[in-house]
Protein backbone atom coordinates (compact mmCIF):
# COMPACT_ATOMS: atom_id res chain seq x y z
CA UNK A 1 0.00 0.00 0.00
CA UNK A 2 1.07 3.72 -0.97
CA UNK A 3 1.46 5.76 1.41
CA UNK A 4 -1.45 8.01 2.16
CA UNK A 5 -1.09 11.85 1.37
CA UNK A 6 0.34 13.79 4.04
CA UNK A 7 -2.37 16.73 3.98
CA UNK A 8 -5.67 16.70 2.66
CA UNK A 9 -7.99 19.95 2.11
CA UNK A 10 -10.24 19.84 4.89
CA UNK A 11 -12.93 21.08 2.51
CA UNK A 12 -11.78 19.95 -1.24
CA UNK A 13 -15.31 21.85 -2.87
CA UNK A 14 -13.48 25.15 -1.73
CA UNK A 15 -10.33 25.36 -4.11
CA UNK A 16 -13.10 24.29 -7.15
CA UNK A 17 -15.25 27.06 -5.61
CA UNK A 18 -12.27 29.63 -5.94
CA UNK A 19 -11.40 28.03 -9.45
CA UNK A 20 -15.16 28.40 -10.72
CA UNK A 21 -15.02 32.29 -9.03
CA UNK A 22 -12.00 33.37 -11.61
CA UNK A 23 -13.11 31.35 -14.55
CA UNK A 24 -16.49 33.52 -14.58
CA UNK A 25 -14.39 36.38 -14.58
CA UNK A 26 -12.19 34.53 -17.29
CA UNK A 27 -14.64 33.00 -19.70
CA UNK A 28 -15.08 34.59 -23.04
CA UNK A 29 -18.32 32.22 -23.75
CA UNK A 30 -21.66 34.23 -24.30
CA UNK A 31 -24.25 33.88 -21.97
CA UNK A 32 -26.46 30.71 -22.48
CA UNK A 33 -30.15 30.31 -24.31
CA UNK A 34 -32.60 28.32 -21.63
CA UNK A 35 -30.95 25.13 -21.43
CA UNK A 36 -33.01 22.12 -22.15
CA UNK A 37 -33.35 18.62 -20.67
CA UNK A 38 -33.34 15.86 -23.40
CA UNK A 39 -35.97 12.79 -22.62
CA UNK A 40 -34.31 9.72 -21.45
CA UNK A 41 -32.17 7.45 -24.36
CA UNK A 42 -32.99 3.86 -25.22
CA UNK A 43 -28.50 3.64 -24.64
CA UNK A 44 -25.84 5.51 -23.06
CA UNK A 45 -22.56 4.83 -23.93
CA UNK A 46 -19.82 6.61 -22.22
CA UNK A 47 -15.95 6.70 -24.05
CA UNK A 48 -13.76 7.94 -21.66
CA UNK A 49 -9.87 9.76 -23.06
CA UNK A 50 -8.06 10.30 -19.87
CA UNK A 51 -5.82 13.30 -20.19
CA UNK A 52 -7.73 14.29 -23.11
CA UNK A 53 -7.90 18.33 -23.73
CA UNK A 54 -9.80 20.84 -26.21
CA UNK A 55 -6.50 21.48 -27.50
CA UNK A 56 -5.82 18.35 -28.65
CA UNK A 57 -8.98 18.42 -31.32
CA UNK A 58 -8.65 19.18 -34.66
CA UNK A 59 -10.60 18.52 -37.71
CA UNK A 60 -6.89 17.29 -39.07
CA UNK A 61 -5.41 15.55 -36.53
CA UNK A 62 -8.78 14.00 -34.87
CA UNK A 63 -11.55 14.16 -37.38
CA UNK A 64 -14.09 11.83 -35.53
CA UNK A 65 -14.01 13.84 -32.34
CA UNK A 66 -14.20 17.20 -34.63
CA UNK A 67 -17.25 15.33 -36.16
CA UNK A 68 -19.06 14.37 -32.74
CA UNK A 69 -18.05 18.16 -31.80
CA UNK A 70 -19.92 19.68 -34.88
CA UNK A 71 -22.80 17.43 -34.50
CA UNK A 72 -22.90 17.34 -30.45
CA UNK A 73 -22.11 19.84 -27.61
CA UNK A 74 -18.83 20.50 -25.82
CA UNK A 75 -17.64 21.65 -22.94
CA UNK A 76 -15.08 21.77 -20.55
CA UNK A 77 -15.01 19.00 -17.70
CA UNK A 78 -13.57 20.39 -14.02
CA UNK A 79 -11.61 16.93 -13.75
CA UNK A 80 -11.16 17.37 -9.56
CA UNK A 81 -11.82 15.01 -7.37
CA UNK A 82 -10.20 15.09 -3.44
CA UNK A 83 -6.61 16.30 -4.90
CA UNK A 84 -5.77 18.92 -7.01
CA UNK A 85 -4.28 15.87 -9.00
CA UNK A 86 -7.07 13.93 -10.39
CA UNK A 87 -5.41 10.52 -11.58
CA UNK A 88 -7.60 8.39 -13.98
CA UNK A 89 -8.26 5.70 -11.26
CA UNK A 90 -9.85 8.53 -9.16
CA UNK A 91 -12.23 9.85 -12.14
CA UNK A 92 -13.81 7.00 -12.83
CA UNK A 93 -14.25 5.94 -9.39
CA UNK A 94 -16.00 9.10 -8.71
CA UNK A 95 -18.31 8.04 -11.69
CA UNK A 96 -18.99 4.67 -10.17
CA UNK A 97 -20.33 6.84 -7.11
CA UNK A 98 -21.26 10.11 -7.97
CA UNK A 99 -19.54 11.49 -5.15
CA UNK A 100 -15.40 13.08 -4.91
CA UNK A 101 -13.57 9.49 -4.23
CA UNK A 102 -9.83 8.74 -4.47
CA UNK A 103 -7.67 6.11 -5.13
CA UNK A 104 -4.59 5.78 -3.23
CA UNK A 105 -1.81 8.35 -4.00
CA UNK A 106 -0.31 11.79 -2.96
CA UNK A 107 -0.06 15.11 -5.05
CA UNK A 108 3.13 14.55 -6.65
CA UNK A 109 2.07 11.55 -8.71
CA UNK A 110 -0.36 8.40 -9.47
CA UNK A 111 0.07 5.38 -7.48
CA UNK A 112 -0.54 1.53 -8.96
CA UNK A 113 -4.38 1.48 -10.73
CA UNK A 114 -6.16 -0.66 -8.88
CA UNK A 115 -6.14 -4.63 -10.30
CA UNK A 116 -9.11 -6.04 -12.90
CA UNK A 117 -9.66 -9.58 -12.89
CA UNK A 118 -11.66 -10.99 -15.23
CA UNK A 119 -14.06 -13.73 -13.48
CA UNK A 120 -16.34 -15.44 -16.06
CA UNK A 121 -17.64 -13.00 -18.54
CA UNK A 122 -17.40 -10.11 -15.57
CA UNK A 123 -15.16 -9.29 -13.32
CA UNK A 124 -13.60 -8.44 -10.12
CA UNK A 125 -11.95 -5.22 -8.41
CA UNK A 126 -10.90 -6.80 -5.39
CA UNK A 127 -9.26 -3.88 -3.90
CA UNK A 128 -12.84 -1.73 -3.89
CA UNK A 129 -13.78 -2.61 -0.35
CA UNK A 130 -10.54 -1.35 0.63
CA UNK A 131 -10.55 1.86 -1.21
CA UNK A 132 -13.98 2.53 0.20
CA UNK A 133 -12.50 2.03 3.49
CA UNK A 134 -9.47 4.55 2.36
CA UNK A 135 -11.79 7.36 1.00
CA UNK A 136 -13.93 7.73 4.45
CA UNK A 137 -11.47 9.87 5.66
CA UNK A 138 -12.50 12.62 2.90
CA UNK A 139 -16.16 12.43 4.16
CA UNK A 140 -17.66 12.79 0.46
CA UNK A 141 -19.73 9.69 1.17
CA UNK A 142 -19.42 8.05 -2.36
CA UNK A 143 -22.65 6.00 -3.11
CA UNK A 144 -20.59 2.68 -4.23
CA UNK A 145 -21.71 0.80 -7.15
CA UNK A 146 -24.48 3.79 -8.06
CA UNK A 147 -23.66 3.76 -11.81
CA UNK A 148 -23.54 0.50 -11.83
CA UNK A 149 -27.60 0.17 -10.22
CA UNK A 150 -28.27 2.71 -13.33
CA UNK A 151 -29.23 0.29 -15.69
CA UNK A 152 -31.04 -3.31 -16.00
CA UNK A 153 -27.47 -4.57 -17.26
CA UNK A 154 -24.60 -2.89 -18.33
CA UNK A 155 -20.61 -3.54 -19.89
CA UNK A 156 -17.50 -2.71 -18.87
CA UNK A 157 -14.66 -2.17 -21.44
CA UNK A 158 -11.03 -2.13 -20.30
CA UNK A 159 -9.76 -1.40 -17.06
CA UNK A 160 -11.17 2.42 -15.86
CA UNK A 161 -14.96 1.15 -17.15
CA UNK A 162 -14.27 -1.57 -14.48
CA UNK A 163 -14.15 0.69 -11.52
CA UNK A 164 -16.57 2.74 -12.77
CA UNK A 165 -19.21 -0.15 -13.12
CA UNK A 166 -18.08 -2.39 -10.43
CA UNK A 167 -21.03 -2.57 -7.31
CA UNK A 168 -19.94 -2.18 -4.27
CA UNK A 169 -18.05 -5.50 -4.01
CA UNK A 170 -16.10 -4.88 -6.37
CA UNK A 171 -17.61 -7.76 -8.91
CA UNK A 172 -18.70 -6.45 -12.35
CA UNK A 173 -21.27 -8.18 -14.10
CA UNK A 174 -20.63 -7.95 -17.93
CA UNK A 175 -16.60 -7.12 -18.99
CA UNK A 176 -14.16 -6.76 -21.79
CA UNK A 177 -10.42 -6.02 -21.47
CA UNK A 178 -10.27 -3.98 -24.60
CA UNK A 179 -12.50 -2.07 -26.79
CA UNK A 180 -11.01 -4.15 -30.05
CA UNK A 181 -13.96 -6.70 -28.51
CA UNK A 182 -16.73 -3.67 -28.83
CA UNK A 183 -19.41 -4.77 -31.66
CA UNK A 184 -22.59 -3.64 -32.73
CA UNK A 185 -23.72 -6.64 -30.34
CA UNK A 186 -21.79 -5.29 -27.75
CA UNK A 187 -23.04 -1.89 -27.91
CA UNK A 188 -26.71 -2.99 -28.39
CA UNK A 189 -27.07 -5.40 -25.65
CA UNK A 190 -27.33 -3.33 -22.39
CA UNK A 191 -28.95 0.07 -21.77
CA UNK A 192 -25.39 1.25 -20.34
CA UNK A 193 -21.76 0.41 -21.93
CA UNK A 194 -18.69 2.51 -20.61
CA UNK A 195 -15.43 2.50 -22.48
CA UNK A 196 -11.89 2.63 -21.18
CA UNK A 197 -9.82 3.78 -24.36
CA UNK A 198 -6.77 4.52 -22.10
CA UNK A 199 -4.75 7.64 -20.89
CA UNK A 200 -2.67 10.49 -23.24
CA UNK A 201 0.97 10.59 -22.10
CA UNK A 202 2.48 13.46 -23.50
CA UNK A 203 5.58 11.34 -24.96
CA UNK A 204 3.02 9.50 -26.36
CA UNK A 205 0.53 12.00 -27.43
CA UNK A 206 0.04 12.50 -31.44
CA UNK A 207 0.06 8.46 -31.81
CA UNK A 208 -2.27 7.74 -28.89
CA UNK A 209 -4.71 10.45 -30.43
CA UNK A 210 -4.69 9.04 -34.16
CA UNK A 211 -5.41 5.57 -32.08
CA UNK A 212 -7.78 6.71 -30.42
CA UNK A 213 -9.92 8.78 -32.63
CA UNK A 214 -9.66 5.53 -34.87
CA UNK A 215 -11.45 3.56 -32.33
CA UNK A 216 -13.73 5.95 -31.87
CA UNK A 217 -14.98 6.29 -35.31
CA UNK A 218 -15.41 2.29 -35.00
CA UNK A 219 -17.32 2.54 -31.94
CA UNK A 220 -19.48 5.53 -33.26
CA UNK A 221 -20.19 3.82 -36.39
CA UNK A 222 -21.57 0.64 -34.12
CA UNK A 223 -23.83 2.67 -32.28
CA UNK A 224 -27.57 1.53 -32.04
CA UNK A 225 -30.18 3.73 -33.08
CA UNK A 226 -31.40 5.93 -29.98
CA UNK A 227 -27.89 6.56 -28.01
CA UNK A 228 -26.81 9.42 -26.28
CA UNK A 229 -22.74 9.06 -26.52
CA UNK A 230 -20.94 10.72 -23.84
CA UNK A 231 -16.79 11.15 -24.74
CA UNK A 232 -14.95 12.78 -21.41
CA UNK A 233 -11.53 12.80 -19.94
CA UNK A 234 -11.75 11.05 -16.58
CA UNK A 235 -8.61 12.35 -14.79
CA UNK A 236 -5.51 12.64 -15.55
CA UNK A 237 -1.45 11.45 -14.41
CA UNK A 238 0.50 14.85 -15.03
CA UNK A 239 0.52 17.76 -13.20
CA UNK A 240 -0.38 20.92 -13.37
CA UNK A 241 -4.81 19.78 -13.93
CA UNK A 242 -6.13 20.98 -17.32
CA UNK A 243 -9.54 21.35 -18.08
CA UNK A 244 -10.46 18.51 -20.17
CA UNK A 245 -12.72 17.61 -22.49
CA UNK A 246 -16.42 16.96 -22.65
CA UNK A 247 -18.63 16.15 -25.10
CA UNK A 248 -22.15 14.72 -25.50
CA UNK A 249 -23.58 13.29 -28.66
CA UNK A 250 -27.48 12.47 -29.16
CA UNK A 251 -31.22 13.49 -28.59
CA UNK A 252 -31.31 16.85 -27.58
CA UNK A 253 -27.83 17.80 -27.91
CA UNK A 254 -27.33 19.17 -31.69
CA UNK A 255 -24.59 21.57 -32.10
CA UNK A 256 -24.73 23.26 -28.66
CA UNK A 257 -22.78 23.83 -25.36
CA UNK A 258 -23.37 21.82 -22.18
CA UNK A 259 -23.78 23.56 -19.11
CA UNK A 260 -24.69 22.76 -15.98
CA UNK A 261 -26.20 24.65 -12.78
CA UNK A 262 -23.14 23.16 -10.47
CA UNK A 263 -20.63 26.02 -12.39
CA UNK A 264 -23.66 28.30 -13.45
CA UNK A 265 -21.06 28.73 -16.79
CA UNK A 266 -22.15 27.89 -20.14
CA UNK A 267 -19.19 25.53 -21.40
CA UNK A 268 -18.04 24.46 -18.03
CA UNK A 269 -19.39 21.19 -16.23
CA UNK A 270 -17.38 19.07 -13.12
CA UNK A 271 -16.60 15.90 -12.85
CA UNK A 272 -19.01 14.64 -10.41
CA UNK A 273 -22.22 15.88 -13.18
CA UNK A 274 -21.64 12.93 -15.17
CA UNK A 275 -23.43 10.62 -12.67
CA UNK A 276 -26.71 12.00 -12.44
CA UNK A 277 -26.85 13.19 -16.05
CA UNK A 278 -26.32 9.27 -17.21
CA UNK A 279 -28.89 8.22 -14.28
CA UNK A 280 -31.11 10.95 -15.98
CA UNK A 281 -30.45 9.93 -19.34
CA UNK A 282 -31.55 6.41 -18.62
CA UNK A 283 -34.74 6.88 -17.03
CA UNK A 284 -33.66 7.31 -13.33
CA UNK A 285 -33.86 10.23 -10.55
CA UNK A 286 -30.25 10.83 -9.04
CA UNK A 287 -30.03 10.17 -5.20
CA UNK A 288 -29.36 12.98 -2.97
CA UNK A 289 -25.96 11.27 -2.51
CA UNK A 290 -24.97 12.19 -6.10
CA UNK A 291 -23.80 15.92 -5.41
CA UNK A 292 -24.10 17.05 -9.29
CA UNK A 293 -25.92 17.92 -11.63
CA UNK A 294 -28.59 17.15 -15.10
CA UNK A 295 -25.83 17.92 -17.72
CA UNK A 296 -28.39 20.27 -20.51
CA UNK A 297 -27.49 21.78 -23.85
CA UNK A 298 -27.45 25.76 -24.60
CA UNK A 299 -26.49 27.41 -27.76
CA UNK A 300 -22.99 28.24 -29.23
CA UNK A 301 -21.60 29.74 -32.12
CA UNK A 302 -19.40 27.87 -35.01
CA UNK A 303 -17.33 24.76 -33.92
CA UNK A 304 -13.95 26.21 -34.46
CA UNK A 305 -14.48 29.06 -32.51
CA UNK A 306 -16.35 27.59 -29.79
CA UNK A 307 -13.28 25.27 -29.19
CA UNK A 308 -10.66 27.62 -29.73
CA UNK A 309 -12.49 29.29 -26.69
CA UNK A 310 -12.56 25.92 -25.02
CA UNK A 311 -8.98 25.80 -25.56
CA UNK A 312 -8.24 29.26 -24.67
CA UNK A 313 -9.95 28.60 -21.15
CA UNK A 314 -7.98 26.08 -20.06
CA UNK A 315 -4.57 28.50 -20.59
CA UNK A 316 -6.50 30.86 -18.88
CA UNK A 317 -7.41 28.70 -16.30
CA UNK A 318 -3.60 27.45 -16.16
CA UNK A 319 -2.08 31.05 -16.25
CA UNK A 320 -4.35 31.84 -12.70
CA UNK A 321 -3.28 28.89 -11.27
CA UNK A 322 0.33 29.93 -11.33
CA UNK A 323 -0.35 33.83 -9.86
CA UNK A 324 -3.30 32.99 -7.40
CA UNK A 325 -3.18 32.32 -3.53
CA UNK A 326 -6.13 30.00 -4.19
CA UNK A 327 -4.18 27.23 -6.07
CA UNK A 328 -3.10 24.36 -4.49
Amino acid sequence: MRKRPAAIPAVPAALLACLLAVLAVLAAARPADASTSPAPARHVVVVGISGLRWSDVSATATPTLWRLAGQGSVGSLVDYAVLPLTCPADAWLTLNAGARAQSDHTDASCGAFPAVTRAGTGAQVAGLPALESYNSQFHNDPDWGLLAGAASCSTAVGPGAALALADRAGHVASYLPSAAAVTAGVLSRCPLTVIDLGNLINSERPAALRQDDAQLARIVADLPPGTTLVVTAPGATIKPPHLQVALVSGAGYAGGLLDASSTRQPGMVVLTDLTPSVLSWLGRSAPASAVGAQITRADRGGLASTVKSLAGRDVAERVWRSTSSCSA
